[in-house]
This record gives C-alpha cells, structure tokens and sequence, in this order.
C-alpha cells in the first residue's frame, strides 16, 4: 500500500514538472519572439505599440516677410497720342482727350473732348494743355510681413529602436503653403512728359473736370494738336501695389525621439535638413502722379522659380484617441534661404529666415 502511494506521488510530481517546464518554454519563446519584433521592426500585436504612422495635417505659416525695391528709369506705354498737324485725329492723353466726333470734326473742329484739371487751360492764350508721360525715375524701398498663411502636410515616419517608453525612429513630410505678400508704399519720382496743345477758339470754358461727347452738340474746339517742348515733373509720385504671389513647397527628413507619457499622450521631437521650391510670380499695378494732376500707369508680371534649402527642429504632442487614430498638434522653427526675383528695375526678396509654424492634423499609427 506504502508503495503505491509513493508512486501516484512520483507521477503527480512528474506531471507538474512537465507542466511547468512548459509553461517556461512558452515564455520564453514569447520573449524571444518580442525581443525579434523589435529588432527586425514589425509590431508586437501582445501590445499597442506601433512601429509606423502617417499623418495630415494643416500648418499655419508666420514671421514670413518680403522686401521690394524699385530702384530705375521706366519706360511707360506710349498712348494713343494721335499726329500733331493734322485734322480728324483721335487724340488720347494722361490729363485727357480729343477726339473725332460724329460730325467728322466739321471744319476741323470736335464737341468729343475733355480735360481733367482747371491748371490745363490758359484764358490768356486760349490754349488747352495735354500731357503724356513717357518714362519716369523712381528709387525706393519697403519691408512687409506677411499674415499668417494656412497650407497642407504630409508625413510618413518609422521607429528604429523601442526601449519603451521611448521611440527612437525617422519622418519624412512634405508640404505647400501659399504665400502673398502685398507692398503700398509710395514713392517720389521724376517723370517725363510730352506736351500737346489745342486752339479752344475763345469758347467759354466749361469747368475742369469736362467730359464731352461725339454727338457734336455742346461746345466745340479746333482739333488739330500741336507739340510743345517736353517736360520734367520732379514732384511727382508713384503709387499703387508691388505683390508677390508664390507657392512653397517643403520636403523635410531627420529623426525622431518619442516618449509615451500614459496610454493616451505622445511628445516626439525632431529636427533635420529642408528643402524647398518657391514657385510664382511678382506682379506690380502702379500708377504715376504728376505735380500738375495728371496720371498713367504702368503695370507687369515677373515669373519666378527658386530653390530655397536649411534646416528644421519641431516638437508634437499626440493624443491617442482610437486604435489607428491619433490627433496632433504641433511647432516647428524652420529656418530657409531667400528667394529673389528681379527685372525690369524692380526686385522683391522673399525672406524666410524666421518662418514659424503651428500645426493640427491626425496621425495613423500602425
């Protein structure tokens, strides 16, 4: 009896040794195979650890600024000034016009004119006075920032090393952010100007500003123009806008420190090389007043394609609201190189050395 009783002992032992020999061999393999997720990168599904994410998101842009200059002598559009000495002649200026009417300017004179300023007209001559610019000479300079500039990002980011709580890892992003910056200054100038006269023939002068019409009716004036001796305004102004309209595109890489504070919040951190492509145009609308009221204006567009290039460090807080589904919301200091753009006596410089950004946007872990 003693000697089966030591034998059941014996066999319920053996079994237990068994068991927990397997129970160990489990483990271990369970460690070895955590130990080969983290080492070859793929995701340990015993935990909610992910090795990959991808993210969208929308960064606010700010302390962007341009500096415009303008600095020459411009040649202005020639207007449609009309022969001088001859009848039946459109005649077209900056201060205002002569031109034929619906009788065919009958006995050379024209009811379709106009002028502008009551300094244009003599009562001692009789003469009415035209002007034309032909070029004009400016030289100045003004520094704008710009209002904060809302674009897209796109990022795809991957961990290296996971001695938890820690990430260790890289993220690429790209991005485009929109960016116009308009300038009002206004400038002195010198302008040159062309000077046409016209026998009003003693009518009484209707008052500065006169439109009249082609009907031939109202009152009526020679409309044979006459050149008289160019001159110089040095007491004008430029006014009007200079704008730069451009778009920035930004690819950047570097790696990636993470903390897992709790379950729920995520701090990474990151810093590395940008580069980026700054793409448009610098387009100008300016208008040119002289000392005596008359105007032109000139306008243009200068297309522009720089590469810009520097560097980046960031930091993002991620809140971990769903199995795959994080939101973020992040500050980036990225510092780049300017980008000019520059013809036709005019320059505009985008600086982006200070460039700022703010960001909210979702994160796919997996």
């Amino acid at each position: 009896m003693r000697t089966r009783l030591l034998n059941l002992g014996a066999i319920k032992c053996g079994v237990l040794c068994v068991s927990a020999a397997l129970l160990a061999g489990a483990g271990a393999r369970a460690s070895d195979s955590s130990s080969l997720a983290s080492l070859f990168g793929q995701k340990d599904e015993t935990s909610k650890d992910w090795w990959q994410h991808i993210h969208l998101g929308l960064p606010i842009t700010m302390n962007v600024k341009a500096d415009f200059k303008v600095n020459g002598t411009f040649a202005l559009p020639v207007g449609q000034t009309g022969a001088t000495g001859t009848n039946g002649v459109n005649h077209v200026y900056d201060d205002g016009y002569v031109k034929v009417d619906n009788t065919g300017d009958a006995l050379g004179y024209t009811s379709y004119w106009g002028y502008q300023n009551a300094n244009q007209y003599d009562p001692l001559t009789g003469l009415l006075t035209m002007h034309s610019a032909t070029s004009y000479t400016a030289n100045g300079s003004e520094s704008k920032t710009g209002q904060p500039f809302i674009g897209v990002e796109a990022g795809y980011g991957m961990d290296l090393w996971n001695p938890n709580p820690f990430h260790v890892g890289w993220e690429f992003n790209a991005g485009l952010t929109p960016i116009r910056i308009t300038d009002n200054a206004s400038f002195a100038s010198t302008v040159n100007q062309s000077i046409f006269t016209f026998n009003t023939g003693g009518i009484i002068m209707p008052t500065a500003p006169y439109n009249g019409g082609p009907s031939g009716i109202g009152p009526t004036i020679q409309d044979v123009a006459t050149a008289a001796a160019p001159a110089t305004d040095a007491n004008s102004v430029v006014s009007g806008t200079r704008k730069l309209d451009v778009m920035l595109y930004t690819f950047r890489l570097g790696p990636t420190v993470s903390w897992d504070i709790n379950d729920r919040f995520r701090l990474m951190g990151g810093a590395g090389g940008a580069l980026g492509l700054v793409s448009g145009h610098y387009e100008f609308d300016e208008t040119i007043s002289t000392s005596s009221g008359s105007s032109a204006r000139n306008s243009g567009k200068i297309w522009m394609s720089k590469a810009v290039y520097g560097g980046y460090v960031d930091a993002t807080l991620l809140y971990h609201v769903i199995d795959h589904g994080d939101v973020y919301a992040g500050a980036r200091f990225m510092p780049l190189s300017g980008a000019t753009v520059s013809g036709m006596g005019r320059e505009a410089k985008l600086d982006l050395g200070g460039a700022l950004q703010f960001s909210v946007g979702v994160n796919w872990p997996f």
